[in-house]
């Protein structure tokens, strides 16, 4: 910071005390400017006059008359003549406390006598009259000192240091410029060139800047002697000036303002020029820091400038004069000064997008509704009498009817530009009117529709996965051009997929600010999916009940039609039989008696036989534990000598579902454990947990790598068994140390 502030106020020094002052303003203007120009005739127009002499009365009167103050000559004699070769009678330079005699234009134009005394720079009455320069000019050193100092590598920081330490030398051209004395033989006009070739070096800089700027471009790195062309640019145009325009002024005070206007081309053409080179590298950049960073620096010269009209021009509308001084106004350049210091520290790059794009919506909304209130304004009241009090009234009237109108407008311009994303309530209360459909896919593309119409994407996915054996279920639409956002879908506690979102071409793509946005519509989304799963389990385990309904109705069909009824045909049969013979042979109705009632044993043995089937009758004449240790007490399979025990401790009453299930489940793990494991013990044990009745079966066999193998009937029997409750079931093995079936069958325990 040592450069920045010791270089300019040592050149300051130098060149504002190196001759005497009269506290005059004076500016030389381009040939493409409408400011006056200089001219021997018409003399030298002046801007301002700082401090309280004779000049500055002038001045002000002249002001308020409306005219141009101009100087037409001085030491007594207009320009061209003897006014710019010294003082009169060739007595040499003017010195401090002299007086000289000013030639200026007067109310009606002509030439008016003015006493002069000359004096030292005034430059605290120079200061106050630019106070937003100053600070500007400080807050420039500061800032380019700092950005260095975190950045030294960085070329744009460079950049950024050198504007730092050109800008305030180049306020020796404005506003601490050129005196009219110094074309009368004062200091010359030497520091106001040395100011205008550091305003070219300023503008070198900038475009210096714009090529180096997030990082530099590939000829800078590839050939590092490209990085002067940028600084050799404002000169190359000033050749050009000189070339076009300054060789056709004619000699004198004219000849003189072409020479001096260094760094005038270079404001008409390198500002575009610049503007170009960003706006060109935010759109070619595939970088998101980088592009956020370009975004950044443009967006916040582009509020700076609207920022210009709407307290300055506008205002100077609205009102008569501008909101803010114009001594003042320079201080909207800190908007793109702290732009700039936050794109090359990349300090919180997408907050601070968001805030420069939605404060230019709101100036330009600002703008648009203040340019129609002028215009609705200056219409009414050139119809309306001359009247103080009916313009303020119709001004009020205005203004209410047009504030409904800034609302829309601001509105309408943040949806434009930024879409919904501020809004995550409305994103996700249009979700939640989308109602489940009979199939997932369905569903799942409605979503996505809903998604790319309102969050403006160009691709969009849903990927899920129900559960670990089911299939999973994938949904897509439009095309993926950038590298896309993927979410997590949660519900309930556990993930149900993932979302993946591509955003179109040219609209912003999501950021850490869209963290909200984003977590709403993944949760909203994961509790549809959820849904639908559950939905689609809910249906599946319908369809299986169904089915094994059905399957169970045909099986007792089978036996009743296949079995039991031709055998109940052959009693009754006998019984005939039995009656015929009654009277011929009764000797053989015994016999014939007592083998109908044999067959009606048999029959009677196959009808419990299959209600044992529908449900266990031990269960209903001793519950589930009791029947199952009656079955382990009077276990024989033949050639194994497999022994197994029940464990179980107040777990009833269970409701009827649970009983037959956990029955059937503990009978065919055991059959399988006594079949295929070769163990000699198995340990059943039941227990009761919040969710329902906890079912272990563990045998001491030989175990085995693949425990739940596909196709097999006993372990999809099982598995069946338990699911239908909405259960789970699951079978671990380990080789030499057994096998372990466990069963969840959940239950309501507050129904019992």
């Amino acid at each position: 910071m040592g450069i920045a502030l010791v270089l300019p106020l040592a050149w300051g020094a130098v060149a504002l005390t190196a001759g005497p002052s009269d506290g005059t303003l004076v500016v030389a203007s381009s040939s493409l400017s409408a400011d006056p120009h200089w001219s021997d005739e018409d003399g030298v127009p002046v801007r301002a006059v700082y401090g309280d002499g004779a000049l500055a009365g002038w001045f002000a009167e002249a002001e308020k008359a409306g005219i141009q103050p101009r100087v037409l000559g001085a030491d007594g004699a207009p320009w061209g003549e003897d006014a710019s070769a010294g003082t009169a009678g060739g007595t040499g330079r003017p010195t401090v406390g002299q007086q000289l005699a000013y030639l200026v234009a007067g109310a009606d134009g002509t030439p008016v006598r003015l006493e002069v005394t000359l004096t030292h720079y005034p430059v605290w009455d120079a200061l106050r009259a630019n106070v937003g320069g100053l600070v500007l000019w400080l807050g420039l050193a500061a800032a380019g000192s700092f950005v260095f100092w975190r950045r030294s590598g960085d070329p744009a920081a460079r950049a950024l240091l050198s504007l730092a330490v050109v800008v305030p030398i180049g306020m020796t051209a404005f506003p601490l410029g050129l005196q009219v004395v110094d074309l009368a033989g004062g200091r010359g006009v030497w520091p106001y060139v040395v100011g205008e070739v550091a305003n070219a070096l300023a503008w070198g800089s900038m475009l210096f800047f714009a090529c180096a700027f997030p990082e530099p471009m590939q000829s800078l790195r590839d050939r590092p002697w490209l990085r002067l062309v940028p600084f050799a640019v404002p000169f190359a145009l000033y050749g050009a000036w000189l070339l076009l325009w300054g060789t056709t002024r004619e000699a004198g005070l004219a000849r003189t303002e072409a020479l001096v206007l260094v760094s005038a081309p270079s404001a008409l053409l390198v500002l575009p020029l610049i503007a170009t080179l960003l706006v060109v590298r935010t759109r070619k950049t595939h970088h998101r820091e980088h592009q956020l960073a370009l975004r950044i620096v443009l967006g916040s010269v582009l509020l700076a400038l609207l920022c210009f009209v709407l307290l300055g021009a506008l205002a100077d509308l609205l009102t008569g004069t501008p909101a803010v001084a114009l001594h003042l106004q320079p201080l909207a350049l800190a908007i793109p000064l702290a732009g700039i210091v936050t794109a090359i520290l990349r300090y919180r790059l997408y907050e601070v997008d968001l805030i420069v794009r939605r404060s230019l919506l709101l100036v330009v909304a600002a703008i648009v509704v203040g340019g129609l209130f002028v215009a609705t304004a200056a219409a009414v009241t050139a119809v309306l009498p001359d009247s103080a009090l009916l313009h303020l009234v119709a001004g009020g009237v205005i203004a209410m009817l047009l504030l409904p109108l800034a609302r829309l407008l601001s509105n309408r311009l943040s949806r434009l530009v930024l879409g919904p994303r501020d809004d995550p309530y409305r994103v996700v209360s249009e979700l939640r009117d989308i109602t489940s459909a009979t199939h997932v896919e369905d569903t799942l593309s409605r979503v996505l529709d809903t998604l790319a119409r309102s969050l403006r994407l160009s691709y969009a996915e849903i990927d899920v996965r129900p559960a670990e054996e089911g299939d999973p279920v994938r949904v897509s639409i439009g095309t993926e051009h950038r590298a896309p956002t993927v979410v997590d879908l949660r519900s309930g506690g556990r993930p149900w997929g993932r979302l993946t979102l591509g955003v179109a071409r040219g609209r912003e793509p999501f950021g850490p600010r869209d963290e909200r946005l984003l977590d709403d519509v993944a949760t909203q989304i994961g509790t549809l999916v959820e849904s639908l799963i559950l939905n689609q389990a809910l249906q599946h385990s319908r369809e299986l009940l169904v089915t094994a309904r059905e399957e169970e109705r045909k099986r007792l069909r089978m036996d009743l039609h296949d079995r039991l009824g031709p055998d109940l045909a052959m009693v009754s049969m006998h019984l005939d039989n039995a009656r015929r013979l009654l009277a011929d042979d009764p000797t053989r109705v015994d016999a014939l008696l007592a083998q109908i009632a044999a067959e009606t044993r048999s029959h009677i043995t196959e009808v419990r036989r299959l209600v044992d089937d529908l449900r266990p009758q031990a269960l209903d004449q001793l519950g589930l534990v009791t029947a199952l240790r009656e079955r382990a007490s009077g276990w024989s399979t033949g050639d194994t000598t497999m022994r197994w025990t029940v464990d179980a401790a107040d777990v009833e009453p269970l409701p009827a579902a649970v009983e037959v299930a956990a029955y059937r489940i503990v009978l065919e793990a055991v059959h399988n454990a006594a079949k295929h494991s070769r163990a000699t013990t198995c340990r059943v044990a039941l227990t009761l947990e919040h969710r329902g009745l906890h079912v272990a079966i563990a045998d001491n066999g030989r175990g085995t790598t693949n425990p739940a193998r596909p196709g097999g009937v006993g372990l999809t029997s099982m598995r069946q068994q338990a699911e239908e409750l909405g259960g789970a079931f699951s079978v671990e093995s380990t080789p030499g140390r057994g096998t372990t079936v466990t069963a969840l069958l959940p239950f309501d325990r507050a129904t019992l």
